[in-house]
């Protein structure tokens, strides 16, 4: 029973009552007597809902659901959270636009929980993009530290996984065909601009060890710079991972406690497809 069903059956604005109690038996009406659809604008509206004043919470979902919203029309913008050219504006570093917080109990070693998944088909052929953009601007001097995107792991006290645990995940998945184009499993891209001047601060990669001195100090004497699993053992074939017997030619720069080193390098020996 639709909402454009019950409010002629019942002509609440013709029974005398005050709005509180109108409101009341409507509200009643609509909610507790078992109504497939609570409400039902089927019709052409530029705006469904309003709410324009300050409120504490402006919608609350309690109750159990399958799926609390469902956009399966077509649209220009499915949600939208300020604008391009209206960004709303927060005062406090505790404000967010969204936040989900989400905890899952199960115990199946073969379950993989995902409490957010953006999943984008590709149809196009030759379009670009598909991806998730976070873009952060700004014209003025940050502080010590800012990033457009961060992904973090608390592993607090016995917090560990019996395989690989990683903060950052990128996978690709190679076609079943051969390869034209260039792939690579991460991109690192440095755009420069007019008046731009490099000093040994830029990088492209920057790595960082802190937190407590002793737990440092186990990491330095133990731990590896780069783990690297299934480059096979070294053979004198044309393996990425190779044997050569040619001398150095060549010099990568890497930095290291702000004291400049040389990663010493030669022309491969094996000739690589392009």
């Amino acid at each position: 029973m639709a909402l454009k069903q019950l409010i002629p059956r019942r002509l609440y604005g013709l029974r005398g009552n005050s709005i509180e109690a109108q409101f009341t038996l409507f509200k009643a009406d609509l909610f507790n007597n078992g109504v497939e659809v609570a409400v039902d604008l089927n019709g052409a509206v530029a705006t469904a809902l309003t709410i324009s004043g300050a409120t504490t919470t402006s919608v609350s979902i309690t109750g159990a659901a399958t799926t609390i919203m469902s956009i399966t029309g077509l649209h220009t913008t499915g949600i939208a959270i300020g604008s391009s050219g209206t960004p709303i504006t927060y005062t406090s570093y505790a404000e967010k636009a969204i936040a989900v917080y989400a905890t899952c109990d199960d115990t199946d070693g073969s379950d993989n929980f995902e409490p957010v998944l953006l999943n984008t088909v590709m149809t196009g052929a030759g379009q670009v993009g598909g991806r998730v953009r976070v873009n952060m601007q700004t014209n003025v001097a940050l502080g010590g530290w800012a990033n457009a995107l961060k992904a973090s792991v608390d592993c607090q006290t016995s917090g560990k996984a019996t395989g690989l645990l990683s903060v950052f995940c990128a996978e690709l998945t190679v076609p079943g065909s051969a390869v034209t184009g260039h792939m690579t499993v991460l991109e690192l891209e440095l755009v420069t601009v007019a008046s731009y001047t490099a000093t040994r601060a830029c990088s492209l990669i920057y790595t960082n060890i802190s937190g407590d001195s002793d737990a440092d100090d186990s990491f330095l004497l133990n731990g590896v710079f780069i783990d690297m699993t299934g480059m096979g053992t070294a053979d004198t074939d044309e393996n990425i991972f190779h044997t050569t017997d040619a001398s150095p030619t060549h010099a990568l720069r890497c930095r290291i406690d702000d004291v400049d080193y040389d990663i010493l390098l030669s022309a491969s020996t094996y000739d690589i497809a392009s």
